[in-house]
C-alpha cells in the first residue's frame, strides 16, 4: 500500500496566501484538517476512483484536480462546506502539490471588480451577452498547449477555439462602437 502513496507538498505561495487565512479562521481545527487533506492526497487515486475528487485537466503525466474538504470538528460534508483545494499531480514523481486552498464563500460576487471600478469612475457598466465567460470544458491529452494556438484553430469537444474567442470579441467591439447602441 505504501508504494502507491503520493508525497504531498503545500506550495510555499499557498502557505503564505491561502493556508494562513484558514489558520486564522479555524485556529486549532486547521492543523487536524490539514492532516486530513494530506492523508486524502496521499491516496488521491482512490479519491478520483470514488468520485470524491474532480479531474480538471490532464496533460502528459500531470493532472489538475479539485478536492472538496471539510474543517475538522464541524458537522458538515466536504461538498457542502464550500472548501476546496486545487491540486497538481505529477504521476511520474508521485507528488501532489497543493496549489490553492480556498472557500467558495470567499470568491467575489459576479462583476464585483467591475462594479467597484464603475462606482469610482462614475461610468455606466455595459454587459454584453456575447462577452460573457464561457465554459471551457475539459482538455485531455498532449495537445493541451496547442488549444491556445490561434493558427491551429483546434476545436475540442465543448471548448471554444481561440480563433472563435477572438472573433467573438471583435464582433462585440463592433457592437459597442455602433452609435445606435444605448449604454
Amino acid at each position: 500500500m505504501g508504494q502507491h502513496k503520493y508525497k504531498v507538498i503545500f506550495d510555499s505561495f499557498t502557505k503564505r496566501h491561502f493556508v494562513k487565512n484558514f489558520e486564522k479562521k479555524y485556529k486549532s481545527q486547521w492543523s487536524k484538517t490539514q492532516d486530513d487533506i494530506i492523508f486524502v492526497c496521499e491516496h488521491i487515486e482512490n479519491m478520483l476512483l470514488a468520485k470524491r475528487a474532480d479531474l480538471i485537466s490532464v496533460s502528459d503525466n500531470c493532472r489538475l484536480v479539485k478536492l472538496d474538504f471539510a474543517i475538522f470538528g464541524l458537522k458538515i460534508s466536504p461538498k457542502s462546506s464550500g472548501n476546496r483545494c486545487i491540486l497538481f499531480l505529477d504521476d511520474d514523481m508521485r507528488i501532489v502539490k497543493v496549489l490553492l486552498v480556498y472557500s467558495k464563500n470567499d470568491i467575489s460576487a459576479h462583476n464585483e471588480t467591475a462594479n467597484e471600478i464603475r462606482k469610482y469612475h462614475r461610468v455606466p457598466m455595459l454587459e454584453l451577452e456575447n462577452l460573457r465567460e464561457r465554459n471551457v470544458g475539459i482538455a485531455v491529452g498532449d495537445y493541451f498547449h496547442e488549444l491556445f494556438d490561434f493558427n491551429k484553430d483546434i476545436r475540442a469537444e465543448n471548448i471554444e477555439s481561440v480563433r472563435d474567442f477572438f472573433q467573438r470579441v471583435y464582433d462585440a467591439i463592433g457592437e459597442i462602437k455602433n452609435p445606435a447602441m444605448k449604454i
